[in-house]
């Protein structure tokens, strides 16, 4: 099974953002083209960058981009009704 993931890049703008607003940001980088598909978490290499595992195969990249927006909009969820979803603001600004 290979990994793949969809790399979601920020601006440096996007410190003063709260969470939620984070992962509309996210959401809007997938809908406008801004993510990318990769074999690589560019998270882990880069800042300003989140990178989402997306499970299973590589199917398309509309799946893919599906998958992604599915999880950051479950995050946003979470993060807006329960303040459950929280980011390691230090490690993603770096």
């Amino acid at each position: 099974m290979s990994k793949h993931y969809v790399n979601i890049f920020f601006d440096p703008g996007h410190r003063q953002f709260d969470n939620v607003m984070l992962m509309r940001a996210a959401i809007l980088s997938i809908d406008t083209g801004l993510a990318t598909i990769g074999i690589y978490s560019m998270g882990d290499i880069l800042s300003l960058c989140f990178s989402i595992r997306i499970p299973g195969e590589f199917i398309n990249t509309n799946a893919s981009f599906n998958m992604a927006r599915s999880i950051v909009g479950n995050l946003e969820i979470q993060a807006r009704h329960r303040g459950m979803a929280s980011i390691d603001r230090a490690q993603f600004f770096r």
